[in-house]
C-alpha cells in the first residue's frame, strides 16, 4: 500500500530530479486512495523546476470484463494529473514512463497474452496525458499481464 503523508507536497523537493511512484494493487472499479494522494501530492504551489523523470508503477487486479469500470472509476482522477503535471510547474518536465500491470483473472493463456489487449491499455493511459504529449513531453507506457 502506498501511503503519502497528508502535508507532503512535492514543492517541498524542490532539487527533486526523478520521482518514482509505485502502488502495489488497485481492484478494477475501486477509485485508488493512493492516486488521489498523489494529486494532493503533485499540486504543487512552487514550481518544481529539476524535476525530469516521473515513473509511475500502476497494478489493476480483477476480470478483464471490469477492466472500463476501473477507467471510469479513475480516469477523471488520471487526467487531474495530467492537468496538474502540465500546468507549469514542472518546466523541466522530459519525460514520464509508466508501467501499467494488469492481473486478470478468468482468462487463459491465449486472452491474456493478446498484444490487442495490451495494445488497448496502452492507448487507453495515452489518452489519459494529452496535455503532457502536447508539451512535448515523452510519455511511454508499457503493460504487463498476468494471471
Amino acid at each position: 500500500m502506498t501511503i503519502f503523508l497528508k502535508n507532503l507536497r512535492i514543492g517541498s523537493f524542490p532539487q527533486l530530479e526523478s520521482f518514482l511512484y509505485y502502488n502495489d494493487g488497485i481492484y478494477f472499479g475501486e477509485m485508488s486512495p493512493a492516486l488521489r494522494d498523489a494529486l494532493c501530492f503533485f499540486n504543487a504551489s512552487r514550481p518544481v523546476l529539476n524535476l525530469r523523470v516521473i515513473t509511475l508503477f500502476h497494478w489493476l487486479i480483477g476480470v478483464q470484463l471490469e477492466y472500463e469500470e476501473s477507467m471510469t472509476a479513475n480516469g477523471d482522477a488520471w487526467r487531474e494529473l495530467d492537468r496538474v503535471l502540465a500546468s507549469g510547474h514542472f518546466a523541466g518536465l522530459q519525460k514520464m514512463y509508466m508501467n501499467v500491470g494488469l492481473s486478470l483473472f478468468g482468462l487463459d493463456t491465449v486472452d491474456s497474452t493478446r498484444p490487442r489487449v495490451q495494445d488497448v491499455v496502452r492507448a487507453d493511459f495515452l489518452d489519459l496525458f494529452c496535455e503532457l504529449r502536447k508539451l512535448g513531453i515523452s510519455v511511454e507506457v508499457d503493460v504487463t499481464i498476468s494471471r
